[in-house]
């Protein structure tokens, strides 16, 4: 009874991982930097995509970790649920609350937009599709 779950835990854990190294490490952002009028220069919008993947990366892991150490029956379910919620924001992130640059060979739009997609989707599966075997394991005991 203790292994049931763990799967899925670990699943998160490693996908929470993923949505906070993708656009940050292994298919980094731009670098470059847009000029400004005054001569000042501010990061592109993909830099900022970036910094935000984190927040909804780290909620995965925890989730993760919570489900690992703590969470059973309904506990579990709403674990689950909030993993999948936070799969859900890394898309809207990367795609149209903050997005990447506009240019279709930059660095952010062939490596960590697609990356961020995959892992979002992927966290929505595990975390829709742990949460629903949860329900049917709870209903049975």
């Amino acid at each position: 009874m203790k292994s049931k779950g763990t799967a899925g835990a670990v699943l998160l854990i490693t996908l929470g991982l993923l949505i906070i190294l993708i656009p940050n490490i292994l298919l980094p952002v731009c670098t470059g930097r847009l000029a400004l009028l005054n001569g000042g220069a501010v990061p592109m919008k993909c830099h900022y995509t970036a910094v935000a993947e984190i927040i909804p990366g780290i909620v995965v892991m925890v989730c993760g970790f919570l489900r690992l150490l703590f969470a059973r029956g309904k506990a579990g379910v709403a674990v689950y649920i909030v993993a999948a919620v936070c799969g859900m924001l890394v898309i809207l992130l990367a795609t149209v609350i903050i997005g990447v640059c506009p240019g279709q060979g930059m660095a952010c739009r062939v490596g960590s937009q697609p990356g961020l997609l995959l892992a979002g989707a992927f966290t929505i599966i595990v975390g829709g599709g742990s949460a629903l075997l949860q329900i049917r394991n709870t209903r049975r005991e």
